[in-house]
């Protein structure tokens, strides 16, 4: 219903955010649309022919994944949140976290809603998860599943291992309060900026090369006052 209305009020062109990739591929195959459309964030199957404007989201999944090798014991049990899963950006993410983890730790699991929490809120079935079942490491792929996760943790007061993906104030204020062990922060201006830039001219850009154009940093407690890592995490503060 946006779409129709912004292209009804004489939009140029659309710069969308998907909630749902599948939904959102199969409306702008069939719905005729005749102006640019970019996608960011969360974009459509590679082969669609749509513009797709994101990191390497795998790769994001997979610099997560050699982050607990590094700083964890095989023998661990790690839990990988596997919410928003419609999201394509998500989805690669969590293989990417996935493929290698399980090659590496003892024991990976996959926290996933059940039937009856599909409407229910984010926070409660992660409440649930971190109640019934005992883990070393939980892994979290998006800033909204991340924060509800901080939220799950403080109310059932638990003492918990979190590698997160997520790009808000408040993972950053967990982050350096030693909530959250590792943060991969995603440069969300650059995705905007390109975005709109591939709007207004897409020659400017190789659309197969715009993932490697877009940064991402592993940050800890320890590292994240550096001079590199503050203009990313505090970019309003000078």
């Amino acid at each position: 219903a946006l779409i129709r209305r912004e292209i009804e009020n004489g939009a140029d062109a659309l710069l969308i955010a998907a909630c749902d990739s599948t939904v959102i591929e199969d409306y702008i195959r069939h719905s005729g649309i005749d102006i640019p459309v970019i996608f960011v964030q969360n974009g459509l199957d590679d082969n669609s022919g749509q513009w797709y404007v994101s990191a390497d989201n795998y790769r994001m999944g997979h610099a997560i994944a050699d982050t607990i090798a590094a700083n964890e014991r095989r023998w661990i049990k790690a839990a990988v949140i596997a919410d928003e899963m419609d999201r394509k950006s998500v989805e690669d993410r969590f293989n990417g976290v996935y493929d290698p983890l399980s090659k590496y730790v003892d024991d990976v699991v996959v926290w996933k809603r059940n039937e009856n929490e599909n409407d229910s809120q984010t926070i409660q079935f992660l409440q649930r998860e971190l109640t019934e079942e005992a883990v070393d490491v939980v892994v979290s792929l998006d800033t909204d599943t991340t924060e509800a996760l901080m939220d799950a943790v403080d109310n059932l007061n638990k003492d918990i291992k979190i590698y997160a993906i997520a790009n808000s104030d408040k993972a950053v204020y967990y982050l350096d309060s030693g909530k959250i062990k590792t943060l991969l922060y995603e440069n969300d201006f650059s995705i905007g900026y390109i975005g709109v830039g591939a709007i207004m001219n897409r020659d400017r850009y190789e659309h197969d090369k715009i993932a490697g154009m877009i940064d991402y940093e592993i940050v800890n407690e320890d590292n994240m006052y550096s001079e590199k890592f503050e203009k990313l995490l505090f970019p309003f503060v000078k």
